[in-house]
């Protein structure tokens, strides 16, 4: 099993999803790692990791060689870059499976490549893509389950402030993720002055500093500095050392995932609350629909919500009874078992050669866009 990956030498969620899938199944297939771009050293220091190439043309005999000299009998891709170029240059004599790791739903679909077997993570990419008549002979393969819980266990964790309630969030600094920031410390500064003792960890590489100085400015504005610890430097790299140590997360996507697999309470922003809600049993399946992305509208009421939050918080009966149903679910949607390796096993033992005509005629205008930015044209 040849495993391909598009990275630029920055954490992302598919890439962890990558190495805890590649973690779990290296323990029953035999399993490599291939970089087009520039690897996170998460990445680099896999087991199985054979080396990268940059993202261009140039690449082609470089990585044709490491597909001869590996001989895998599946090709699986784990972001649409990687797919598109693998599957042109070298799908023709290989069985080949694409990953589409969550996310928004496109507008169109005019970008996302035919692939005939395709696993998503969401329940909405997936009403998505089967509708779609482009890709009625596409086999899909519903799978969230991305966390492999051994991996998780493994880092170093984070010492958190003793005696207090310590909740944490990790996430990237930039503009697209300021709404879920601001509404984590609209909650904390709610939290502040009906709670005691609560601590807020806020966990995020810089790419905006502009977003970063408004985040600060907040921070300051509102009091908060002393309920408040910003984290950038190098530990952001490991965002899930954060998790294991923290009393509460706020997060979305994987890292809601990894909280749930840890037991822990979770709050997960949404589109129509300034602050996040707490995943529980009536609201699990609406924030799921969307691969807990903060793009769900919860309907709910902004006071109630807090309420219920600042229960969780003082009543310790029932704030364990909403971990162990986190944690049940995450045993069931999250985790990849040996269940989950076995349906991997299943796939791809299913699968069959690439039809790399009807892939072409299918991906044509994909194809040719792709080239031109590997050919470096303006």
């Amino acid at each position: 099993m040849l495993f391909f990956i598009n990275e630029k030498g920055q954490p992302g969620g598919h890439m962890f999803s990558l190495e805890n899938t590649v973690s779990a199944l290296s323990k029953s297939i035999e399993t490599g790692v291939y970089v087009l771009g520039s690897p996170f050293v998460g990445t680099s220091e896999l087991k199985c990791y054979l080396g990268s190439a940059p993202l261009s043309s140039d690449s082609y005999k470089t990585v044709k060689e490491v597909i001869k000299r590996f001989s895998p009998d599946v090709i699986h891709c784990f972001d649409i870059t990687s797919y598109v170029f693998v599957s042109l240059f070298f799908s023709k004599n290989y069985r080949i499976l694409l990953t589409k790791c969550g996310g928004p739903n496109p507008r169109t679909g005019r970008f996302i490549p035919c692939s005939p077997y395709m696993v998503l993570y969401s329940r909405e990419n997936l009403k998505y893509f089967t509708r779609k008549k482009k890709y009625s002979r596409t086999k899909f393969s519903f799978l969230p389950n991305r966390v492999c819980i051994e991996a998780l266990k493994s880092d170093s964790p984070y010492i958190y402030k003793d005696k207090c309630f310590n909740i944490c969030q990790i996430i990237r600094i930039d503009p697209t993720k300021e709404k879920n920031i601001h509404s984590s410390l609209n909650l904390i500064g709610h939290l502040n002055s009906q709670v005691q003792n609560v601590h807020f960890t806020l966990v995020g590489t810089v790419n905006s500093q502009e977003s970063y100085n408004r985040i600060c400015d907040y921070i300051n504005n509102n009091s908060l500095s002393e309920v408040v610890t910003l984290i950038t430097d190098g530990r952001t790299a490991r965002g899930s050392s954060f998790l294991p140590g923290a009393d509460c997360v706020i997060a979305t996507g994987r890292s809601l995932m990894e909280a749930c697999s840890l037991g822990k309470l979770v709050l997960c922003p949404v589109a129509d609350l300034d602050i996040p809600v707490l995943l529980r049993s009536d609201n699990f399946q609406l924030l799921f629909d969307t691969n807990f992305s903060g793009r769900a509208n919860s309907s709910a009421v902004c006071d109630k919500e807090l309420e219920i939050i600042v229960r969780t918080l003082n009543d310790t009966k029932f704030r364990e009874s909403i971990s162990e149903y986190t944690k049940e679910q995450a045993d069931k949607y999250f985790i990849i078992t040996d269940s989950i390796v076995g349906k991997y096993k299943e796939i791809y033992g299913s699968m069959k050669l690439v039809n790399y005509f009807y892939m072409l005629v299918k991906n044509l205008h994909i194809y040719l866009y792709y080239i031109w930015l590997w050919t470096g044209r303006k």
